[in-house]
């Protein structure tokens, strides 16, 4: 009966193991997507900002690379699954370029 107790109680230890290392990596997989998602918050801001900063000082052109994608009133970053927006002051958007509608107000 001993060995019989030895087996069970090793395979109800292995199965712990399995658990614990599922939930670890379960773990970091959500940690990874929570990073994603703060980082891909971050860049649209980030954009968003700069293009409400060109709009409101009528820049001619920004030289920095910007990496995210507009269209009207909204800003899309994305950064692996997660996409964001943030909604900006004036119509832009983006083909090759990005175009910034200034106001006459501001030239």
């Amino acid at each position: 009966m001993n060995s019989i107790d030895a087996i069970i109680a090793l395979c109800a230890l292995t199965a712990a193991f399995g658990l614990i290392i599922g939930a670890v990596t379960e773990q970091k997989i959500a940690a990874e997507n929570a990073k994603d998602s703060i980082r891909a918050n971050a860049l649209a801001k980030e954009c968003g900002a700069i293009i409400d900063s060109i709009y409101s000082n009528s820049a001619e052109k920004y030289l920095g690379e910007i990496k995210c994608d507009a269209n009207g009133e909204v800003v899309f970053a994305k950064i692996g699954a997660r996409e964001k927006k943030f909604e900006i002051i004036t119509s832009a958007k983006r083909t090759n370029i990005l175009e910034v509608k200034i106001s006459e107000h501001y030239k």
